[in-house]
């Protein structure tokens, strides 16, 4: 709803599954065919969405935060900052802060305009477009041991680079919290998710994640909290990319 939000139009209704709406001049048409099958896509409100726009009904930012305190809620990791990587994580940062009482800090300044890395078609220019992004404000972070939250993690280039610049710019510990389960399967919807073999949470554990990545520690939200979290609002969603099923009614 973001984008009815900044032309100043007003939320009407979500279209449903099997719908189809069409404008001609002043006449507004709604057509169904009554077959359809909601499948709320869980990628959409972990990441995919602005978080100050509503999908399926909810508020993006309210979902991203429980997921933050839900994550806070099982850790006990010992920190001096938390940090949002920009910018989908904001909500989830500032919940998990809330939660263990690590003050949170703005720990990067987004440049350019937005773009979203992990899902550049070729490496160099994910690698461009990484090198680009964003840039650190040293005081956040230097001689600091940081809990680095982050909504998801994909190919884990962009992660690599966050945690290594985080490094260089004098973090003692860099412990990454991701507030989604591991991606494990590409989409068979045509959500832009790669496929399994290039989504790096898909083959490795923890600690080997951790090396890989560079950080101290890491772990994931389950998926059976971001489930729990998303049901409270009447909702099950597809969550194949993260192992679950593909939604609705008889789904597992």
């Amino acid at each position: 709803t973001a984008a009815l939000d900044v032309i100043g139009a007003s939320h009407a209704y979500d279209v449903g599954a099997g719908e189809v709406v069409a404008m001609d001049h002043l006449v507004l048409r709604r057509d169904s065919t009554g077959k359809g099958r909601e499948r709320p896509c869980a990628f959409e409100l972990v990441y995919l969405s602005r978080h100050d726009s509503s999908v399926f009904g909810i508020e993006v930012a309210r979902v991203r935060e429980e997921m933050g305190r839900r994550m806070a809620e099982e850790d006990d990791i010992e920190a001096d900052v938390v940090v949002g990587v920009p910018e989908t994580s904001y909500p989830a940062a500032m919940a998990y802060s809330e939660v263990r009482g690590i003050p949170c800090r703005l720990g990067f300044v987004r440049t350019g305009t937005h773009s979203r890395s992990a899902l550049k078609p070729s490496q160099l220019e994910r690698a461009i477009a990484l090198q680009l992004k964003l840039n650190p404000v040293r005081s956040s972070v230097a001689g600091k041991r940081v809990v680095l939250v982050d909504d998801s993690v994909v190919r884990g280039n962009t992660l690599k680079h966050v945690v290594s610049t985080l490094r260089r710019r004098g973090a003692t510990e860099v412990h990454v919290r991701v507030c989604s389960p591991r991606l494990l399967n590409g989409c068979p919807f045509g959500t832009e998710v790669p496929p399994a073999d290039e989504l790096i949470a898909a083959s490795l554990d923890d600690h080997t994640l951790s090396a890989v990545i560079g950080c101290d520690s890491m772990s994931f939200l389950r998926l059976e909290d971001l489930l729990e979290v998303v049901g409270r609002y009447g909702i099950r969603p597809c969550a194949h990319c993260f192992g679950g099923g593909l939604g609705g009614e008889g789904d597992g």
